[in-house]
């Protein structure tokens, strides 16, 4: 295999996210991977990084392995980046931020004081966007205390700033109720840090929101509103109603006369909590012909949690047939067998699209967690490409139960993103 290629397999690996790029790495030590390091450090390529997180440390293991000329370049080309990049809301720059708090502790402190300073001297409608616990990862306590006096300024000046609590709950090291002792025994002499405190405690007294509690307490009446002005019924609604409430929508449901009507009950239908209180021959009975349109997916998400023969019979048909999308696999979740594995793998192969195929890997890892067999090895291994680190590490979880990981897998996941970062995460 040509440099080229080699390159273009591990950056390809590196996107996704998994341990097989650190080996591919780590098999051509002759190879300058400097470029391509820079990118995953400057770039998140998680599918979902609200949900995956940053992969700071999926790059800083690429970093460690480096000759120290090559990594002084990568050095540089990192610093480059935190000075000019723009600062809003953006993974990239959350990531970027955050392995700069990283390289600073382990290698270099002017990561750290570029960082500080960014901080420092940022407008304030970038400081509301700023990535605030790179600056508790970079000096612990101290920039609690930094960030604290930052915004009791800003409170001072009298403009309107929202603050919680969520940053004193991510300073590594320390609990939530520690970090507070200390910011309040420090705010009887700090006015700053008095107007940050007297901010997040306000927030504290706030009551419920009404919206919420109405969801609690109010649920029927919820529903009934939402299906009255055509929209969909709020999930904490659902999860609120009694089961002869959800008999009420049922009743409700078989009067209805268009699909789009029928839509606004199967979404309170596709909650557990809410299931569809009859048999299951009522829902099986609306199947549009259109078999991958909206209604039938809604359909499928309502009979999921049922097991039948009946259900079991649709689910090996859309199997069978390249005219069935990939969300026909939920009604195997409760209706597998033996011997299904092979037509899911099928199935999945079929799914190109990215997020439809992220979804499919989601479902797969539903079907065997609640069916554990070894048949489960060449579907998971499959799901096991997806972007999605949160789901790669489920993956992983569900081969250990089933006792078909592989030794390679295992090493492998050593070096995955979801590991490293739960890793670190667990630490803090």
């Amino acid at each position: 295999m040509t440099v080229r290629k080699i390159k273009r397999e591990f950056m390809k690996q590196a996107k996704i996210g998994n341990g097989r790029a650190y080996f591919i790495f780590k098999e051509n030590p002759k190879i300058d991977f400097t470029k391509q390091i820079v990118d995953l450090a400057v770039h998140n390529y998680g599918f979902d990084p609200q949900i995956e997180g940053d992969r700071a440390d999926y790059a800083l293991q690429f970093i460690r392995e480096l000759e120290e000329k090559q990594r002084q370049k990568v050095f540089a080309e990192i610093k480059k980046q935190l000075l000019e990049i723009k600062i809003d809301w953006d993974w990239d720059v959350d990531q970027l931020f955050k392995i700069a708090a990283l390289l600073s502790k382990e290698y270099d402190s002017e990561f750290g004081e570029i960082l500080r300073k960014r901080f420092d001297t940022c407008s304030r409608d970038e400081l509301w966007q700023f990535p605030k616990d790179s600056i508790l990862m970079l000096d612990g306590f101290d920039g609690m205390v930094r960030l604290a006096h930052r915004i009791g300024k800003i409170l001072l000046s009298g403009d309107e700033w929202y603050e919680d609590d969520s940053n004193m709950c991510c300073v590594p090291g320390m609990k939530r109720d520690e970090v507070k002792e200390q910011l309040t025994e420090l705010s009887k002499n700090d006015s700053d840090i008095k107007a940050y405190l007297d901010a997040v405690n306000k927030d504290e007294a706030r009551k419920p929101s009404e919206t919420w509690e109405r969801y609690k307490t109010h649920a029927f009446e919820v529903a009934k509103e939402a299906i009255a002005n055509k929209k969909m019924v709020p999930w904490r609604a659902c999860m609120n109603l009694s089961h002869e409430e959800v008999c009420y929508f049922a009743d409700e449901f078989k009067k209805a006369r268009t699909q789009k009507e029928k839509l606004l009950y199967l979404d309170i239908f596709s909650v557990k909590h809410s299931r569809y209180p009859y048999s299951e021959q009522d829902l099986i009975d609306e199947f549009s012909l259109r078999k991958n349109s909206w209604f039938n997916e809604r359909l499928v998400d309502c009979l999921d949690y049922f097991s039948s023969d009946k259900i079991r019979a649709i689910a090996q048909k859309a199997l069978d047939s390249d005219q069935y999308s990939y969300f026909y696999l939920q009604l195997l979740i409760n209706n597998y067998r033996e011997g299904d594995a092979v037509k899911i793998v099928r199935k999945i192969k079929r799914t190109k699209d990215e997020v439809k195929f992220h979804y499919a890997v989601g479902t797969v890892q539903c079907i065997y967690e609640k069916n554990i067999t070894k048949e489960c090895l060449e579907p998971l291994l499959l799901a096991y490409k997806t972007r999605c680190g949160h789901c790669r590490h489920g993956i992983v979880e569900i081969m250990e139960t089933a006792d078909v990981l592989s030794k390679e897998i295992r090493a492998e996941f050593q070096h995955d993103s979801a590991y490293l970062y739960d890793k670190r995460v667990s630490k803090e």
